[in-house]
């Protein structure tokens, strides 16, 4: 329930009535960050204890200290708290009264918990704070035999409705196994040895409560000739663990439903989460390390992978990267995109990554498809006009700078009309696929071999250091070419008119080149010899 914070005179006359009801109590001033200051002046102490020390957690058990520290914040928020603690085996109760904007101060006031009910007035933050620790004494059967105001409190029970019966009547069903290896347990171990266990417990509303039971068997002291049960409510910190678990289930439960394959790895590139996807796509089986996990991606690509995963553990950098996989038995090759991220501390230091993987083998062969039909000639496979005329341009823009010039020859057939009309297209789209072949088998290794369109071819020639060196390929060109080709049950006789141009300027293009070269080609043309003509280009 939501209660609103007193007024700041409730406040103070809340923390007089504790010191009055109280003279026997211990105190401390606590600032704003919970450590310890000095009692001012101001505040009505007389007989009460002066705590001194760091912090209040220092008076707790170790596994209080998260209560005390909710106990803290809960009081700054509402103005006031109160808890029950047990320490070294007694029960105490600890008001904190957020007086700052009288005292400056957050005001401790720790007591022995009394038997009976509070003699002061709270404010109804401090009536409604329920008890977090009791404790029961049980006899040997289980039975229980005596209650504190905690446990009725904490579970909302009269004492008289705890007593005797079935001791396992208030367990949670599933937990009675283990309740009952624990007593057994703490039947045969040695006097007041104690004996921890956590289940659930049964409220007054039907509700479960968490509980952490410490079980002390103290069945041979005649004094206490029972076992005594502390009983501390871990409700909120079995909530945080559910809530922590369903995080992870709904995680791993998306994970499984992504198309994605999904790897998490530590800073030692240690596998610590793998999806089902992931394994179908990289073909490995669940294994323990990041290479081996990965070891299907192809070797000429794996330091791509490494300097991915490196920067990311290293500096947190996020890297995107294309691989190829190959998996084995299988003879197919695989295009995935892979994405690296970091995972960070507090700090923003990497702790691990997550590796997301993607198959994308059917848009990279798409892709790849589609740059092969913008670049090549689907008739011949030579470059297309668009693509050798970018190529020309980049050996022009590259090539001075090395010392170097380039060249074209361009090829265009003689008497090729009649070839399609007397043999039909077909016949002409074979002659054109053959010349395409002796060209490719006649250039150097470097050379490029384009197709502008009809009947016309385009050779590009870098690294070409004088002109004699030009002429020699298209020598070579001219005696592939003037060979004739069988067409079926004819036979074509393929001729050719060739135009050579070089450059060495730095600032030459190539539509000037080309054009020079189309220019020479028409000469040949003219001399009817089907042999190269050259020219240089000018200046």
């Amino acid at each position: 329930m939501d209660l609103a914070r007193p007024e700041p005179d409730e406040l103070v006359r809340a923390l007089h009535a504790l010191l009055d009801a109280y003279p026997h109590g211990a105190v401390a001033a606590l600032g704003d960050d919970g450590r310890y200051l000095p009692i001012p002046e101001s505040l009505p102490i007389t007989s009460q204890q002066r705590l001194t020390g760091r912090v209040p957690m220092d008076l707790v058990p170790s596994g209080d200290r998260r209560s005390v520290l909710e106990h803290f914040l809960q009081a700054k928020a509402n103005g006031a708290s109160q808890r029950r603690f047990s320490s070294r085996g007694r029960d105490m109760t600890v008001f904190i009264v957020d007086v700052r904007h009288e005292h400056g101060v957050l005001v401790v006031l720790v007591a022995e918990s009394p038997d009976e009910a509070s003699p002061v007035a709270l404010p109804p933050v401090l009536e409604e704070v329920r008890p977090r620790h009791g404790r029961t004494w049980r006899g040997e059967l289980g039975e229980i035999v005596q209650v504190d105001r905690g446990v009725a409190a904490m579970t909302g029970f009269d004492p008289d409705e705890l007593l005797g019966g079935d001791p396992l009547r208030l367990i949670h069903p599933e937990d009675h196994d283990l309740a009952i290896q624990n007593w057994f347990e703490v039947l045969l171990a040695d006097g007041g040895r104690a004996r921890r266990w956590r289940g659930r417990q049964m409220r007054a509303d039907g509700s479960w409560l968490w509980v952490e039971f410490t079980n002390h068997n103290y069945l041979a002291d005649p004094d206490v000739a029972s076992v005594l049960s502390e009983m501390v409510d871990i409700s909120d910190e079995m909530q945080a663990t559910d809530e922590v678990w369903q995080g992870r289930e709904l995680l791993r439960r998306l994970t499984e439903a992504l198309p994605l394959g999904v790897l998490q790895i530590d800073a030692e590139r240690r596998v610590i989460y793998t999806n089902d996807r992931l394994h179908e796509i990289v073909g490995v089986g669940r294994v323990p390390m990041l290479a081996q996990q990965l070891a299907t991606i192809v070797p000429d690509e794996r330091g791509h992978f490494e300097e991915g995963i490196a920067s990311v553990l290293a500096s947190g950098a996020e890297v995107d990267l294309e691989l190829r996989l190959r998996l084995d038995g299988l003879g197919d090759e695989r295009y995935c995109k892979v994405s690296l991220r970091a995972l960070l501390d507090r700090a923003d230091r990497p702790t691990g990554a997550i590796v997301c993987i993607s198959d994308v083998t059917e848009s990279a062969m798409l892709r790849q498809a589609l740059e092969v039909r913008a670049t090549y000639d689907r008739l011949t496979d030579c470059y297309n006009r668009e693509a050798i005329m970018a190529r020309l341009d980049s050996s022009l823009r590259r090539r001075p700078y090395l010392g170097f010039g380039t060249a074209v020859v361009f090829v265009d057939l003689d008497r090729f009309k009649p070839v399609n009309d007397r043999l039909g297209h077909a016949a002409g789209d074979e002659v054109l696929r053959i010349v395409a072949n002796r060209l490719r088998h006649s250039v150097r290794g470097n050379d490029l071999v384009g197709r502008l369109g009809g009947d016309e071819f385009l050779v590009v020639l870098p690294d070409v250091t004088e002109p004699r060196v030009a002429l020699e390929v298209a020598d070579r060109i001219a005696a592939s070419l003037h060979v004739d080709a069988r067409i079926g049950e004819e036979v074509v006789a393929i001729r050719a008119s060739i135009g050579v141009a070089w450059t060495a300027q730095g600032d030459a293009v190539p539509d000037a080149l080309v054009a020079a070269a189309d220019a020479a080609m028409y000469r040949s043309k003219a001399d009817g010899e089907c042999l190269p003509v050259f020219t240089a280009l000018a200046s």
